[in-house]
């Protein structure tokens, strides 16, 4: 597997930081912080803790074990030390792994030292001393200060680096959050515990200086007391003492004793050759301080040794071993003399005790300091933070909000600006709410509302098996009325009908508007008979006119119903279903109801559904225009073009366009389809002309039941006048279905959308009703020869007898031919063969939208541009 770039580089970083705070940890075993009574500060455990925060548990572990091995081998540190601090990691990973919520190491560090590592180290201690004194319990609280104080900054640091992590990870997002709490804590145990610390060091630092002050003045007493002592000794006495007589031996330890005034604990007499003179003890091996391999020198003549570390060595113990030695010279001899260190290390213990007051009113003030800032601000601050919790869900559910109160000024006018714009968010869903679901012509709950009202019913229903009756209500001849008067008059209409609506049914039942003209109502604990008198009621509301403004309307509604749980129990089931039963309603001539029944969805058609959905269509736009160019094959250029309707429907696909036709003509909705049509195609003619296409024809198809019924030609009239289109450039396409129906008014509509100089054209011809007779007498520029005598003209010799006469016929009465459906080009050439130039087919061009025809247009333009050769 190949790892990107990032997660290698990332890889590496954690593997160089993970082993950088080993190293860290090992450099502060070798180099700790030196205190007094050879007391030292170590961080190796903040590093340690540290790597636990950020790598684990297990790779921490590895990282300790690893460190403190080597801190034995290396370094001869105490195992016994490095085996509690190891004890130490693995109880705050115990512990810390048993509490996922809870990832800080400093309590778990608080509490083994209290329970395990303190009483550990002085029973050790008394094991190995046989008491315990005052310098253990000053070696056990510089340890467990120290040791708190890095976990307490493991803990800091990693919360440090977290933030820093998150706010460099989380841009537009998310942000990194703080607690104000856990600052406020922090802080509060820092100022203890990093005070706590620094005391030490201090105190050690001034202690140490205040020592090498004193016994600066006890050794310049002692080195000149036994100088001129010394230097009272005859010749022979010191002769005497380099031959080591007994008697001068005892006189220079009699004059050692009362020079020294106590300050000298043990000494040793050496010739300036290197051989012993006189010790205050008997035999040499006794006095390990002279081990100058331990020596640390402080000053010319004063050193100090330190017993070398030992393994086993018991916390505490290592810290009692050390000697201060001062070196004098006296002739031919030189006195090395162990200075009594009990005094100072009493009096230095005393003065931390002392001390430690101070560092106890500081941790007494600090903590009132937290104390008071949580009490009268963190506490206000994490209420307030409490009671925003969720505020926006309860503000929606309404529920009471109790607000709480503060002391603090800053506090008091947070809340008080919190509460303002609740009470204004409040305010603003009502007013959002009654928009969200209420319809804002009428008034009443909308398709939303409905929609949650009826679902709750219906679960309702399915505990106490109740049964609900849903009306559907679809107003009759209601688009006619807006279409031809107005939406004013339309939406005045339906204001009226709402509240006729809502007079007739009172409190009875739940009602609502869905949209346009279609209203629901919602009657819970009901039965098929008080179902059926309420529509009763809705149709005699209706039966009255509405007066809007001067005019007077008549209305019915077509009123489908359905019950729950009979047929159906989710609320899709029983709302489709009483659509189904509304279609039925409205097959049946309108201004009726119906119930539904279980085969009422098979017996609402195929044509109620496309008739519902057309609708839909025509409200939504979701129809479209497509263009089939018309070539001229001896210019080889589009010269005109076809206007074809297109529907894509969401989940029924493509509708063909004849079926569409046909719904259209039957439900009545043929008038606004085609005026749809004849608008669009306008626009998009208007279009073309504008952009230099004036050579483009288009096309339209008009149904007769348009022409007669609809009055097309007077609209297409208008429509012309409104876009300011010259009429030459439209056409009208009409079917032989024009022969039979109402030939009269036929030709007077024909012969006005001639006379405005728009060309006829007979689609499809010689498929149908067509007569000699009947072509004399309509006004007619042309015919398209349909498309089945050309696909069969070339294997069938009859068919291209008749596709010569037709374009003979045609040529005879002065009409255009174009011919319809050319799949290849052995079509083309037969056709041109037969002075038929004007062609239409797929072989030429698809159907197409207006954006791809305009840019063949375009591309047509510019190769005509270069054929002439002009710019």
């Amino acid at each position: 597997m190949t790892l990107s770039h990032r997660t290698v580089t990332l890889m590496s970083k954690s593997l160089w930081t993970y082993w950088l705070l080993g190293a860290l940890a090992f450099l502060s075993y070798a180099y700790p912080v030196s205190l007094v009574f050879s007391l030292q500060l170590f961080f190796a455990s903040l590093f340690i803790l540290l790597s636990y925060h950020l790598f684990g548990w297990k790779k921490s572990a590895a990282l300790t074990l690893i460190v403190h091995t080597a801190a034995v081998f290396f370094l001869h540190e105490g195992y016994i030390l490095l085996l509690l601090l190891t004890l130490e990691i693995a109880f705050v990973m115990m512990y810390s792994s048993n509490r996922p919520s809870r990832n800080g190491v400093l309590l778990p560090g608080v509490i083994f030292w209290l329970g395990i590592g303190v009483p550990s180290i002085c029973l050790l201690y008394y094991w190995k001393n046989g008491h315990l004194d005052q310098e253990i319990g000053l070696y056990v609280c510089t340890l467990v200060v120290n040791l708190l104080f890095n976990a307490l900054m493991a803990d800091i640091l990693y919360k440090s680096i977290s933030i820093y992590m998150r706010r460099s990870a989380i841009h537009t997002n998310g942000t990194s959050k703080i607690s104000l709490t856990g600052i406020l804590i922090y802080l509060s145990l820092f100022s203890i515990i990093g005070s706590s610390l620094l005391f030490i060091i201090n105190t050690g630092k001034s202690a140490e200086r205040s020592f090498k002050f004193d016994l600066a003045q006890q050794m310049k007493h002692l080195t000149e007391s036994l100088r001129i002592a010394y230097a009272s000794w005859s010749p022979d006495q010191m002769l005497k003492l380099e031959l080591r007589s007994s008697l001068q031996i005892a006189a220079f330890r009699e004059l050692l004793r009362t020079s020294s005034l106590g300050t000298a604990g043990e000494a040793i007499l050496l010739h300036k050759r290197g051989h012993f003179i006189l010790s205050t003890n008997k035999q040499l091996e006794s006095f390990p301080w002279m081990d100058k391999h331990n020596w640390t020198r402080m000053s010319d003549s004063l050193v100090i040794w330190e017993q070398p570390h030992r393994r086993n060595d018991v916390p505490g113990i290592h810290e009692r071993s050390f000697a201060l030695v001062h070196q004098i010279e006296l002739g031919n001899f030189t006195l090395y003399v162990k200075l009594s260190t009990e005094s100072y290390v009493r009096e230095v213990t005393i003065y931390y005790i002392s001390q430690s007051v101070n560092v106890l009113y500081t941790v007494i003030i600090i903590g009132v300091f937290a104390l008071f800032l949580h009490r009268f601000i963190i506490k206000s601050i994490m209420k307030l933070a409490a009671l925003s919790h969720d505020l926006p869900n309860r503000i929606k559910e309404g529920k009471e909000i109790h607000w709480i109160h503060s002391d603090i000024g800053e506090v008091h006018s947070l809340i008080h600006n919190f509460r303002i714009v609740t009470e204004k968010i409040q305010q603003m869903l009502g007013e959002s709410k009654e928009q969200a679901y209420f319809d804002s012509l009428t008034g009443l709950p909308n398709r939303r509302h409905f929609n949650e009202h009826l679902d709750q019913l219906l679960r309702q229903n399915e505990r106490t098996g109740a049964c609900t009756a849903v009306m559907f209500i679809d107003l009759d001849r209601f688009k006619q009325i807006n279409d031809t008067l107005g939406h004013g008059i339309g939406d005045g209409l339906l204001k009226q009908v709402t509240l006729r609506l809502t007079e007739a049914i009172g409190n009875r039942a739940f009602i609502a508007r869905l949209g346009g003209d279609e209203f629901v109502i919602v009657m819970k604990e009901a039965n098929k008979e008080a179902a059926g008198q309420l529509a009763v009621c809705v149709l005699e509301a209706f039966a009255s006119s509405f007066k809007v403004q001067e005019h007077e309307l008549f209305i019915g509604g077509s009123i489908g119903i359905s019950l729950a749980p009979q047929d159906g129990v989710t609320m899709d089931t029983v709302v489709k279903h009483a659509d189904a039963a509304m279609y039925l309603a409205k097959g049946k001539g309108g201004n009726i109801y119906r119930f539904y029944k279980p085969q009422a969805t098979g017996t609402v058609s195929e044509n109620m559904v496309l008739e519902f959905e057309l609708r839909k269509a025509l409200e939504r736009n979701e129809l479209s225009l497509h263009y089939q160019p018309i070539m001229d094959t001896q210019s080889s250029s589009i010269i005109g073009a076809e206007a074809l309707l297109r529907w894509d429907h969401s989940t029924l696909g493509r509708i063909p366009p004849i079926k569409v036709i046909s719904v259209a003509e039957n439900s009545g909705l043929i008038g606004v389809l085609g005026e749809w049509v004849i608008r669009e195609a306008c626009r998009q003619l208007k279009d073309w002309l504008e952009e230099g296409f004036d050579y483009m024809r288009l096309a339209i198809n008009l149904s007769p039941t348009q022409l007669v019924k609809h009055h097309a030609a007077v609209y297409l009239s208008r429509v012309l006048d409104e876009m300011n289109l010259p009429s030459q450039c439209l056409d009208v396409e009409i079917t032989e279905e024009v022969f039979v129906k109402k030939t009269e008014k036929m030709i007077e509509a024909l012969q006005k959308l001639q006379q405005q100089g728009i060309r006829i054209w007979i689609d499809d011809f010689g498929t149908g009703y067509s007569s000699l007779t009947m072509l004399k007498k309509l006004p007619i520029d042309g015919f398209k020869i349909d498309r089945s005598f050309i696909q069969d003209m070339r294997e069938e010799p009859g068919n291209m007898a008749i596709v010569q006469t037709l374009i003979s016929l045609a040529g005879a009465r002065g009409w255009s031919v174009i011919a319809e459906g050319i799949e290849d080009q052995e079509d083309m050439a037969a056709l041109q063969s037969m002075s038929c130039s004007l062609q239409q087919g797929y072989y030429h061009w698809k159907p197409m939208p207006a954006v791809q025809l305009t840019e063949l247009l375009r591309d047509q333009k510019i190769t005509s541009h270069e054929r002439r050769g002009t710019p």
